[in-house]
């Protein structure tokens, strides 16, 4: 993907934050607490989208500070947490002060950042012994139906983030790793609307939505394992890595 593509397909979020906030899946509980130990009291939640990682641990810790570039994300974002403290920027340039959270957690929303100076930015605003945790949903592609579907929407395999898993440099511990396989069970209309709510579908033409679209009920009319149910049992991999700040980070 070129850099002008890349940035229209992050831009293309703002625009659709509240199908996003409908449609996009939740995160299994297991996740949360592997990639917050400890009960931190102060977390960073970057890249924090409409919210729908910072709900499942809001209530657990003493503040939570949002950060994202899109306004309409972190609009969704605290109809939902209003406690969470909301901030428009990104993660290459975090406007916190220095050692001023306890963990930051990044989910869905790395691969969509400079890796170099987003860990430098990590680095700084976290304290001494801080971690970080990244995460991604990933459909299962292991699954026939989802491959299938895969191809049809050009969605990435979750296979790709384990071949390139991501790396924090410098003061940062080596990643730990967890996966957890689950189930999200979605009527036809809410397999589509997830459909939707992708950057690569949202910044399409009408047409080739329109295409996508059809060829997707095409295969889910014509495929043993989704023809004719009502709901989809939709399998899912989430990949959760955790790293650890040392305590020469300064």
């Amino acid at each position: 993907m070129t850099e002008a593509n890349f940035a229209k397909h992050a831009a293309s979020f703002d625009a659709a934050a509240e199908l996003y906030e409908k449609a996009r899946p939740s995160y299994p509980v297991p996740a949360v607490d592997w990639v917050l130990p400890g009960n931190p009291a102060e977390v960073l939640d970057l890249g924090a989208g409409t919210g729908k990682f910072t709900r499942l641990f809001a209530d657990r810790v003493a503040r939570v500070v949002a950060v994202d570039p899109s306004e309409r994300m972190l609009e969704q974002l605290s109809l939902t947490v209003p406690t969470a403290e909301t901030i428009v920027a990104s993660a290459e340039s975090i406007p916190l002060p220095d050692e001023s959270v306890d963990a930051v957690v990044c989910a869905q929303a790395w691969h969509w950042v400079d890796a170099t100076a987003a860990a430098s930015e990590l680095a700084r605003v976290l304290r001494p012994g801080g971690t970080v945790g990244l995460l991604w949903n990933s459909r299962d592609h292991r699954v026939d139906w989802v491959a299938r579907m895969a191809e049809i929407i050009n969605e990435a395999s979750p296979d790709d983030i384990l071949e390139h898993p991501p790396e924090l440099p410098g003061p940062f511990t080596a990643m730990e790793f967890l996966e957890l396989d689950w189930q999200h069970d979605l009527t036809r209309a809410e397999l589509r609307a997830l459909v939707a709510s992708r950057s690569h579908f949202i910044v399409q033409t009408r047409p080739e939505q329109q295409r996508v679209l059809d060829a997707l009920d095409a295969m889910l009319d014509a495929h043993p394992q989704t023809a004719g149910l009502e709901q989809i049992p939709v399998p899912y991999r989430t990949l959760c890595f955790r790293s650890t700040l040392g305590s020469s980070a300064a």
